[in-house]
């Protein structure tokens, strides 16, 4: 008999992946990408500050401490462009564009600032606490490939490069078909000789868990001709039927029979 992984494999290797559709972020957990994302432009699309302090001239840090003039500010967001002249420097945020002519960043914790002026207590090597354009990614990168679950962290990127709509594979349509005539529903009454079918709602919970959403049960009775008609219908709604017994070798196991007489291939039957 077969294992459950050489099981799995046959069933990877007989199923293909269902027509691109395209959703919204909002909707998109769960599903796998019928395409690559790709980086709509340089990230970051210019350099910016790594750091809260000042951005600088690295020739001005010579000597240490040294002064010098506050000649504007940057915030995050800001399109300000305040020049780093010699001697001077610029207020930034952690974020911001870095000004033109300033190619460091020196961390407020080591500086003091007083009208106007700032004394910078430590140096730091040229370049410090700058994130280069295209640092993280290069226009036109592939950052997700085609085939990648979304989660919290994939749709993060996604938004991150303008994807309000992603094209990703349609979710199959799954029925389960809970085989036995003993079998009722959870709402029905039973006689000491029926059982409330449980499987039903289980699996339709763990398919949903495992991103399977709006499956659907019924039960069908030990009977050849309702079970079969039960498959047909099935078949014709949906991309994947599941079963729950009536695949063992008894007078009533008759599940076996009713696929091939659906024109089903059988690729494998029982599991070790």
């Amino acid at each position: 008999m077969l294992t459950p992984d050489a099981a799995w494999a046959i069933i990877l290797e007989h199923v293909r992946s269902l027509e691109p559709v395209a959703v919204s972020l909002e909707a998109a957990m769960g599903y796998c990408l019928a395409g690559d994302v790709r980086a709509d432009r340089d990230l970051p699309p210019a350099d910016r500050s790594a750091r809260d302090g000042y951005a600088v001239r690295h020739d001005d840090l010579a000597r240490i401490p040294c002064l010098l003039r506050v000649n504007g500010e940057v915030a995050a967001g800001s399109p300000s462009r305040p020049r780093v002249k010699p001697g001077g420097c610029v207020r930034i945020f952690t974020g911001a564009n870095i000004p033109p002519g300033a190619d460091t960043v020196i961390m407020v914790e080591q500086t003091e600032e007083r009208d106007g002026m700032v004394t910078i207590r430590s140096s730091e090597k040229r370049g410090a606490y700058i994130l280069r354009r295209g640092e993280d990614a290069a226009r036109n990168a592939v950052l997700l490939r085609a085939g990648t679950k979304l989660g919290a962290a994939q749709v993060g990127v996604c938004a991150a490069v303008g994807r309000a709509l992603v094209k990703v594979h349609r979710r199959p349509r799954v029925a389960i078909l809970c085989t036995g005539s003993e079998l009722r529903s959870v709402k029905d009454r039973v006689r000491p000789h029926e059982v409330r079918d449980s499987n039903g709602p289980a699996l339709r919970v763990a398919l949903a868990q495992w991103g399977f959403p709006g499956a659907r049960f019924s039960q069908v009775a030990d009977r050849p001709a309702p079970l079969l008609a039960a498959l047909r219908r099935a078949m014709q709604r949906h991309d994947v039927v599941l079963f729950t017994g009536g695949v063992s070798a008894g007078k009533y196991d008759l599940v076996p029979d009713a696929v091939a007489a659906a024109g089903a291939v059988l690729r494998f039957h029982k599991l070790a």
